[in-house]
């Protein structure tokens, strides 16, 4: 996850603002109503009844004091988006309730997914499950299997929010995870649904980078499904990997990939998905 160094605007004042923690700067930037962005993408909804963190286990210390230059209320929920996010930060306060879909919980129990020092789901959903928390709706809803098999999306109603976790990065082309069960031809699908879910002028807290819209997501959309059929193209003509490679098929959207995704790892994505089953190894 990476670091995001951005201008603050507090409730009702436009000021600049960084909280500063152990010689590190964090970003605190009010997207829209009361949910703001804080340093490597957390969302946070912060009101009168508490505070709600997506990506909540990436709320590393020097976040956690930009989150209490805004509030000294209590987190009262932690929603995780997918399973790498567990075991990535600091366990949470005790009275915070994390939320997430069935398949984390599911992965973690299985050691198939997260690290031994993750805090687990207290509550976890099928499908999708609304919060009604400070005056606002949330909206958690599982997103089909791309990035990974336990991927969701958190949509702030009242805001007109969408907080999209690792399925959508505005800094990069978005990838797959074998390890959590994704696959990387159900990549645009994810992001198909999140266009579908939400406004057309909805704002996207994304899993990296700055603020994206829709518009973002679509662009997305339209490069991977070019990237993905060039190689479908040549795959059933009875290419192979390094005749692929050879070629630098996805060559026209060098300018699209960035590091640390290669052409050649998008190219690999592709044709392993295109060519073979999912990896029964990380199946549940």
């Amino acid at each position: 996850m990476r670091k995001l160094l951005l201008a603050a605007v507090l409730p009702g004042l436009l000021l600049g603002y960084s909280a500063k923690s152990q010689g590190e700067v964090i970003g605190v930037h009010r997207i829209a109503g009361n949910v703001f962005m804080l340093g490597n993408n957390v969302a946070a909804l912060v009101g009168k009844d508490g505070v709600l963190l997506v990506k909540g286990q990436d709320a590393d210390e020097p976040i956690l004091s930009a989150l209490k230059s805004l509030t000294d209320k209590p987190v009262r929920y932690v929603i995780e988006t997918q399973c790498d996010e567990l075991g990535s930060g600091p366990p949470h306060h005790a009275s915070a309730t994390i939320v997430a879909h069935e398949n984390v919980r599911r992965r973690f129990a299985m050691r198939k997914c997260g690290n031994d020092t993750a805090v687990l789901p207290d509550l976890t959903f099928d499908s999708q499950l609304t919060l009604h928390f400070d005056d606002e709706e949330a909206r958690i809803i599982k997103l089909p299997t791309g990035h990974s098999d336990n991927d969701s999306i958190v949509y702030f109603k009242n805001a007109n929010v969408v907080a999209t976790g690792d399925a959508f990065e505005a800094d990069l082309l978005m990838g797959y995870v074998k390890s959590a069960g994704g696959n990387m031809l159900g990549v645009t699908e994810e992001l198909r649904r999140i266009v579908a879910l939400v406004p057309a002028d909805a704002k996207i807290i994304p899993g990296s980078g700055p603020e994206a819209s829709i518009s973002d997501v679509r662009t997305a959309i339209k490069t991977l499904d070019e990237m993905r059929d060039a190689v479908a193209v040549l795959v059933a003509k009875g290419k192979t990997l390094q005749q692929l490679k050879d070629l630098d098929v996805l060559s026209p959207w060098a300018a699209m990939i960035s590091p640390p995704l290669t052409r050649d790892i998008y190219l690999k994505f592709f044709w392993d998905c295109l060519t073979g089953p999912p990896d029964p190894k990380f199946q549940l």
